[in-house]
């Protein structure tokens, strides 16, 4: 599905993708792959951020918003889909969900 634009979807490709939105209401990004690719403390991590470690600290914990993982891809120079798979599939959903 990533890539697709809704107008070039199916009935079917497009009742899967209005599932798996659905699916992700509350979803939270773990944290764990972008740790992984930042190396380094919490405080050189917060700093990157702009935040406090305690809030790098709670994303460890509980993960990233979709909003949040997004600006931390971008703070740390990646786009999100190099750091979390399936990032490409949620956007479609969000853009569709936007569109019906």
């Amino acid at each position: 599905m990533a890539g697709m634009t809704v107008d070039a979807m199916t009935d079917e490709e497009l009742e899967e993708l209005v599932r798996l939105r659905s699916a992700l209401r509350g979803h939270r990004w773990p944290w764990a792959p972008l740790g992984e690719v930042l190396g380094g403390s919490v405080r050189t991590q917060a700093d990157l951020f702009g935040v406090h470690q305690r809030q790098v600290s709670r994303w460890r914990s509980y993960g990233l918003s979709d909003d949040q993982a997004d600006r931390c891809a971008l703070a740390a120079g990646l786009h999100p889909r190099e750091i979390w798979s399936g990032w490409d599939d949620v956007a479609m959903a969000v853009e569709l969900e936007d569109v019906a």
